[in-house]
């Protein structure tokens, strides 16, 4: 037995010596995470009869015990676990998540992805309801399987991203393209760069040529003197660089029509949220703060580092810490992190410590 912990080892050497029984009823209900984690590698080795027990660690507190469980069941090819590994596919942790898309590929295997065409047939609902769909990888190809964990798009192409707003990117060689929730192809693989679409736009990129398309591929802003927009739209806004401008505060924002509405005065912007557009200020003026939609400063450039606003906080540096403010620049959540993400559902995610040696937490914030 290879670990650390001593107390583990002692543990696991003292419960090995039990029957199998005694020893999955004790192993999983241990308190120290290291002794769960290597009792499901051992109740693997044991036989498949022993998939009941490891299942249901796929709940447990730590999300190595949580993989470890998900890899134990595919080992033991324990299909009839594919419901209850799909449910990790939501997990807040992404590699849990990660790990639960893989093992779904390897547990349903060829015959379900027979079963679900690669594109859109005749008889299918012609106006589909939207639905959670997830980019997996087998055998060197991409598709897209379903929240249960079904592929639900073959896996056909050389690369894939998430949908949004119905449709997703592809890559089929070395060129970009958009397919909808059936598979359908619906903007041809004709681009050496495209992102997502928001506001029924998308940043794309074509030789010397780069802009926005809309949903029919069609480019409705052409970039000329901006440079390289590869931008969301968010509240009608993209942040975008001006290479005529460059060294003097190149970063403004323009609308759906292309038109300069911020004019570039920041060093850098970035999309909107919740009314206000984070930006780090022009050569005369420090730091990150928040603007408007005229450009106007509403939380006036003071911090060393700053995120978008999120249910009505975001995360800011000070100093050497992170915190949180609310709209009106209050500190509501004093810098203490070091390292802070955007709020979402209630929670974030917080580092403490060196980067490398860091100690994460999901932590829930009172914000009264």
């Amino acid at each position: 037995i290879r670990h650390h912990d001593s107390l583990s080892t002692v543990k696991l050497i003292a419960m090995s010596l039990k029957t199998p029984t005694e020893y999955a009823t004790q192993v999983l209900k241990d308190e120290n995470s290291s002794v769960r984690l290597f009792g499901v590698y051992d109740l693997a080795r044991l036989g498949k009869e022993y998939a009941k027990d490891i299942v249901v660690l796929l709940k447990d507190t730590d999300a190595e015990v949580r993989i470890a469980a998900i890899e134990a069941l595919v080992k033991l090819q324990a299909k009839e676990y594919a419901t209850e590994i799909a449910g990790l596919l939501k997990d807040s942790d992404q590699s849990v998540r990660f790990s639960a898309s893989q093992a779904l590929n390897e547990l349903q295997g060829e015959e379900q992805q027979a079963a679900v065409p690669a594109s859109g047939s005749a008889g299918q609902n012609a106006n589909p309801q939207p639905r959670a769909l997830f980019p997996v990888e087998q055998n060197g190809k991409y598709g897209f399987i379903n929240e249960a964990g079904k592929i639900v798009i073959k896996p056909q192409f050389d690369a894939a991203n998430g949908f949004s707003e119905g449709l997703a990117t592809i890559m089929v060689g070395e060129k970009v393209g958009y397919i909808d929730e059936t598979g359908k192809l619906i903007i041809s693989p004709q681009f050496d760069r495209a992102e997502e679409f928001s506001e029924d736009l998308a940043a794309v990129r074509m030789g010397n040529k780069s802009g926005y398309i809309d949903k029919t591929g069609k480019l409705v802003i052409e970039a000329g003197e901006v440079d390289a927009p590869f931008n969301k739209f968010s509240e009608g806004l993209a942040p975008v660089s001006m290479t005529e401008t460059m060294g003097v505060g190149h970063d403004g924002y323009i609308d759906k029509t292309g038109k300069v509405v911020i004019a570039p005065q920041f060093w850098l912007a970035f999309e909107f949220s919740e009314g206000l557009g984070r930006v780090m200020a022009g050569p005369n003026r420090r730091g990150y703060g928040y603007i408007d939609h005229t450009g106007k400063f509403v939380i006036e450039p003071q911090f060393e580092d700053a995120r978008g606003f999120s249910e009505g906080l975001a995360a800011v540096k000070i100093g050497a810490k992170w915190g949180y403010i609310d709209r009106t620049g209050k500190v509501v959540i004093e810098p203490q992190f070091d390292w802070a993400d955007s709020l979402s559902e209630g929670l974030t995610a917080v580092g403490i410590g060196e980067w490398k040696h860091a100690k994460w937490h999901s932590d829930q914030l009172n914000r009264r």
